[in-house]
């Protein structure tokens, strides 16, 4: 199989999901004041401002979602999800395998450094990371 079929056909960021993470965070706000939702997250106050008001121009960054998943003990894919990115829950390990050796054939200059650390992730949390790496290199043209 050729590297270009390993991708998964990741849409633009799909504006309702990401009114999903909108809609959870700003739920989370109400129960708490901003400076709260920041000490938990670790994501700063304008930030969470710009997600819960759907006025971030493009994708939170992978590492908001982290702090998002970490701080309400959600997996990382499904934070991904809600920010609108198919994730391919579906996908067994070795397919995940496949999609991360043709990032890392298209990309090396990107993703060569990074591929230990992602191998020893939760296989659930690989699949987030893998949908967001394919979706921003798709949206910056990056897709060969």
């Amino acid at each position: 199989m050729s590297a270009a079929l390993c991708f998964i056909k990741v849409q633009e960021v799909d504006k309702s999901q990401i009114s999903e993470l909108a809609r959870f965070l700003e739920g989370e706000q109400k129960r708490r004041v901003y400076r709260d939702l920041e000490a938990m997250t670790g994501v700063p106050r304008p930030t969470l401002s710009k997600i819960i008001n759907n006025q971030l121009k493009g994708l939170p960054e992978l590492e908001t979602l982290a702090k998002v998943a970490t701080a309400f003990n959600m997996p990382l894919w499904r934070v991904v999800e809600m920010a609108g990115i198919d994730a391919g829950i579906a996908q067994t390990p070795s397919a995940q395998g496949k999609r991360l050796a043709a990032l890392v054939e298209a990309h090396p200059d990107v993703m060569s450094d990074i591929v230990d650390g992602l191998l020893d992730l939760d296989p659930s949390d690989l699949r987030g990371v893998l949908a967001y790496v394919e979706l921003v290199l798709r949206q910056k043209g990056g897709n060969r």
